[in-house]
């Protein structure tokens, strides 16, 4: 399993070369087999696509930072009908181009709603199959996020958006490429009301993380302006809260219990929020939550987060092993 879900592109190829040795006598629809099958596919992009790539991939990697001509703004326009927005990538184009053609407001507008979704609905977010627009802005996250960055228009949003990204986010190459661009002009903002109105329960989230465990608990107890509905996708998860906790907060439990229960189990990796839990309801937090794990593989946006939570369990077994190669080599 763990071959299975490291990204094939950082094995050792010694060491891939070995495993490919190992299985060729398996039969053809062995998971390590297909899964081998599925790295060594071909990736190039097919004849119909590649007009795109190579437009786009000229746009990206020019020197400028406004499109003037009217027959390449027009093209651009034409494509951005076409871009979806199901991931991050896409939302990453799509900002760029608007701001390649001007519109600075759609530019931005794209990374806000990104960035006031609570983490949760970020990276649920895996569509059946990723658009040419998807894989292009992969191949060029690098120079999309340097152009982003660089761009002379106000920074503030395009800020915001690297910093999510290095706080609720482990993809090293995004997080390296974003490493390169300086945040401390918006850190240094964050206590503005306009920094705040762009992404407020984001920015309350970072001014939160910058405090001190005492000042953070003792901001928290203002419900008035941290909600428990707030704090579960955004607070809970991700910060020491131990002082914090008492049966009080049970009523948020249950609510994340009965509506959103994949959310609900990871919030429950806080012993003392599990404690709270059980002493008001009386009911011990696992049992169900394996079986409703195993159905949450079915559905693709939750299948990762799923299969995290199944591995952390231990309950490693030959049809979780099949499931996640039946999702990694869906085309």
């Amino acid at each position: 399993m763990a071959i299975l879900l490291y990204p094939p592109e950082v094995i050792n190829e010694e060491f891939l070369i070995h495993l490919r040795n190992c299985v060729l006598k398996l039969k053809e629809e062995h998971p390590l087999k297909r899964w081998m099958k599925w790295i060594a596919r071909p990736r190039s992009y097919g004849p119909k696509e590649q007009p795109t790539v190579e437009f786009l991939s000229g746009i990206i990697t020019s020197q400028f930072n406004l499109i003037t001509d009217l027959k390449i703004k027009q093209k651009i326009i034409s494509i951005l009908h076409q871009v979806p927005e199901h991931t991050m990538a896409e939302k990453m184009l799509k900002s760029y181009l608007y701001l390649m053609i001007g519109n600075i407001t759609r530019s931005d507008n794209i990374l806000r709603t990104f960035l006031r979704n609570p983490p949760l609905r970020n990276w649920k977010s895996t569509p059946e199959s990723f658009s040419v627009y998807h894989r292009i802005a992969r191949d060029h996250s690098e120079q999309i996020i340097k152009k982003l960055s660089r761009h002379p228009a106000d920074r503030r949003t395009f800020g915001l958006f690297g910093m999510y990204l290095t706080n609720l986010y482990t993809d090293e190459v995004l997080l390296r490429h974003v490493a390169e661009y300086d945040t401390d002009v918006v850190e240094s903002k964050l206590d503005l009301k306009y920094v705040e109105g762009l992404a407020p329960e984001f920015v309350r989230f970072l001014r939160l993380k910058s405090m001190d465990e005492t000042r953070r608990i003792r901001a928290l107890r203002k419900f008035h302006r941290y909600p428990w509905a707030m704090q579960s996708y955004w607070i809970w998860p991700f910060m020491e809260i131990d002082p914090l906790v008492s049966e009080s907060l049970s009523g948020e439990l249950q609510r994340l219990e009965k509506e959103d229960q994949l959310w609900f189990i990871y919030v429950m990796d806080n012993e003392k929020l599990a404690d709270a839990f059980f002493k008001k309801s009386g009911k011990s937090f696992l049992p169900g939550r394996r079986q409703f794990l195993r159905t949450a593989l079915k559905d693709r946006e939750q299948f990762m987060l799923a299969l995290f939570k199944l591995l952390e369990f231990g309950d490693i077994d030959a049809a979780l092993t099949q499931e996640t190669i039946d999702f990694l080599t869906h085309d």
